[in-house]
């Protein structure tokens, strides 16, 4: 299933956004996204928010061109594998050390 690189993204930052909203910045990004999971099609939760307790899932970004808060972020590349509710693991690939 292919998701909008945003609503992806979304998604995934939604705690730390919710944490640091008073400290907005500005964003754009392009690129491709996508991902999967173990639930049957259509998956719940996209559609409902209802998440099963056997739901794992995996997803991919790769961002071509963007930047957030005057930092330039193409080029950088994030996977993630989690099961929602109980972990996340991120990885980001950033291809200037000078930025990791």
């Amino acid at each position: 299933m292919k998701v909008p690189l945003m609503s992806a993204l979304a998604g995934l930052l939604w705690p730390v956004v919710a944490i640091f909203a008073a400290d907005k910045a500005p964003y754009k990004l392009a690129g491709t996204s996508t991902e999967t999971c173990a639930c049957r099609i259509p998956c719940a939760c996209e559609l409902t928010g209802d998440v099963p307790s056997t739901c794992q899932g995996v997803g991919a970004y790769a961002i071509t061109t963007g930047s957030y808060a005057g930092a330039d972020l193409s080029g950088v590349k994030l996977a993630y594998a989690t099961k929602p509710s109980e972990w996340v693991r991120v990885y980001i690939v950033a291809p200037d050390p000078s930025r990791r």
